[in-house]
């Protein structure tokens, strides 16, 4: 059998209570492994924001000419069950599946952190960490990203909401499935030469009395150009209450109070492809939310909590594809208009992406039925589509696949133990929250590596740079290592 040597590298500043109880407890956890290893401990040794992929990369280039494999390990996690497996892989793998801090989950469905293997070759295929993250996190995502891209052996499930293919998306928005879900819609193709209106009957009129949701798919066709330019998808004037798609390359839902404030929720979204929309106005909790795909839309605005009662226009119809005049005309597909007399939460909204949902709508418009003037509302309740504008478009019909490709790192089912710290907070939550460094880490991964703008083959062991302050030994067997980096 051959035998194999592991470094272990563990990105380090000020965390000597952990430090302390790590290394005794590695030493004892590896004793009858039969693994060949040592541990290297790499501070950083300056006053910059902590940057755990530039010190990764650093203990691989000082250490790699004597090793064959690696593990990048945080220094707050302690392996507690025999599948902390640390022998030798010949593929990427992340050994954290059972942690501590997450009772014993992962964070979230990509998550390549915590402890992880590489064998040299593969760590050298993929550059390495990005050593642009300054701060906290992200560098786990980058480098998912770059096993994908390298096209190194990964495990992978289905997407649901699409959201990864978005320009940027939360780690929150994230839901799996296990195949593919075929989805079959009528639609039709509207082109701003027509205004259709509901008939309005007492339950439609009267809406903004109790909670309601508004489920319809669209596919806006283009972008929007001009400043505070939108083009409403369905709409009742009292300031265009309703779902619209706006210059931002946004879907938003929105809604107005009496005193003529508006609260809305909005989330930017790629043109020419098809989603489900979901407003869901909750008179109870007096809030609006928004599901794209089954998925929540994270609330960027601050500004879904409502307080005074909702306005509305006793007398006005509610308008699709346009606001209630020829303005502001939709240019896309659309198909399933919906009204729901409560307000969906995230399952409902799942249920109801994927055809599911058990309860019934009011209002069901799925544009198969179309004569002369009117697309019939299918619950017989005669909240039919009407133009006056001559006959209606016709009726067109695709067949949708829900659910993409989603990369995943291969794992075993490893148990760790979580020491605590200060700012200990989920990494879902800091991911969405307002901090600086995370904001501009979030913005390079989006925004420079995942468009393409920047070839992650130029960051990371390729460009690294820093100064070697001081190397010594430490418990004996293992190094600590000083860096600037």
């Amino acid at each position: 059998m051959e035998e194999y040597s592991l470094a272990i590298i563990v990105p380090y500043r000020d965390r000597r209570s952990h430090l302390d109880v790590f290394v005794p407890h590695m030493d004892e956890f590896l004793s009858d492994k039969d693994i060949d290893y040592t541990i290297f401990i790499i501070e950083q040794d300056d006053d910059r924001p902590f940057n755990r992929g530039k010190l990764l990369n650093i203990g691989f280039d000082l250490v790699k000419d004597d090793f064959d494999y690696f593990c990048f390990h945080d220094v707050d996690m302690l392996p507690i069950s025999d599948d902390c497996d640390y022998s030798y892989d010949d593929v990427p793998i992340c050994l954290a599946s059972e942690i501590e801090s997450y009772d014993y989950k992962i964070p979230y469905s990509q998550f390549f952190g915590g402890v992880v293997l590489f064998t040299k070759e593969d760590f050298l295929q993929v550059n390495g960490y990005s050593n642009e993250y300054w701060g906290y996190g992200v560098e786990d995502l980058d480098m998912m990203y770059r096993i994908e891209k390298a096209e190194l052996p990964h495990d992978f499930t289905y997407e649901l909401g699409g959201v990864t293919n978005l320009f940027k998306y939360s780690l929150k928005e994230i839901k799996t499935i296990k195949s593919p879900i075929i989805k079959e819609l009528d639609y039709i193709t509207m082109d701003g030469s027509k205004i259709f209106s509901l008939n309005m009957t007492d339950e439609l009129r009267h809406i903004p009395h109790h909670s309601y949701s508004i489920s319809v798919w669209v596919r806006p066709h283009e972008e929007i150009s001009g400043a505070k330019n939108f083009q409403m998808i369905i709409s009742r004037p009292g300031h265009h209450t309703g779902i619209s798609y706006n210059e931002r390359g946004e879907i938003r839902s929105q809604v107005w109070n009496k005193s003529k404030l508006n609260f809305l929720v909005g989330r930017e979204i790629k043109p020419n492809e098809w989603y489900n929309v979901v407003m869901s106005v909750n008179q109870e909790q007096k809030k609006i939310s928004m599901f794209i795909n089954g998925v929540e839309s994270i609330d960027t605005y601050n500004r879904k909590e409502f307080s005074q009662e909702l306005f509305y226009n006793v007398d006005s119809s509610w308008f699709l594809g346009s606001s209630y005049t020829n303005n502001n005309s939709f240019i896309g597909d659309i198909s399933e208009l919906k009204f729901y007399n409560f307000a969906m939460d995230e399952k409902m909204a799942v249920d109801n992406y994927v055809g599911e949902i058990d309860e019934k709508p009011f209002v069901n418009i799925d544009f198969s039925r179309g004569y002369k003037n009117t697309y019939f509302d299918l619950t017989g309740n005669h909240n039919s589509a009407l133009t006056t504008d001559g006959d209606v478009y016709p009726t067109k019909h695709e067949k949708l696949h829900l659910g993409e490709n989603l990369p995943l790192p291969f794992r075993k089912n490893g148990k760790y133990k979580s020491l605590k710290h200060d700012n200990d907070d989920n990494m879902l939550e800091l991911y969405d929250s307002f901090d600086p460094d995370i904001g501009a880490n979030l913005e390079i991964f989006f925004e420079d590596i995942r468009s393409g703008d920047i070839d992650y083959n130029t960051i990371g062991l390729s460009n690294l740079k820093y100064k070697l302050v001081k190397r010594e030994e430490f418990h004996d067997r293992h190094e600590w290592i000083k860096v600037i980096t």
